[in-house]
Formats: C-alpha cells, structure tokens, sequence
C-alpha cells in the first residue's frame, strides 16, 4: 500500500479523537495499540510501504 507521515498522523490524530469522545472504555482504549505501534515503529512503518509525500 501507499502511506505517508501525514496519513500516520492523522490516523494518530483520530485515535485521540476516538480516546475524548468515547463514552465507553472500549472505545476510549481501541486506538491504544495503533498509537503505541506508529509511536514506537514509525520508522519500520513507513519502510514496509510504499511512501508517498
């Protein structure tokens, strides 16, 4: 697939989203794994895809 930082970061970005708006615990937690994986492997991330700027 293709992915930029920007993609990643909006992705992030909606995590958080879904973490303040949630009213539940699973909602609030769903993006916990997505955002650890882009936070702790970024670079790993973006070297499996193809990136586009």
């Amino acid at each position: 697939g293709q992915c930029s930082e920007a993609h990643l970061d909006d992705l992030v970005r909606l995590g958080g989203t879904m973490r303040i708006a949630s009213k539940c615990g699973l909602g609030q937690s769903s993006a916990n794994v997505f955002c650890s994986l882009v936070e702790h492997f970024r670079d790993d991330l973006l070297g499996r895809v193809d990136v586009t700027i």
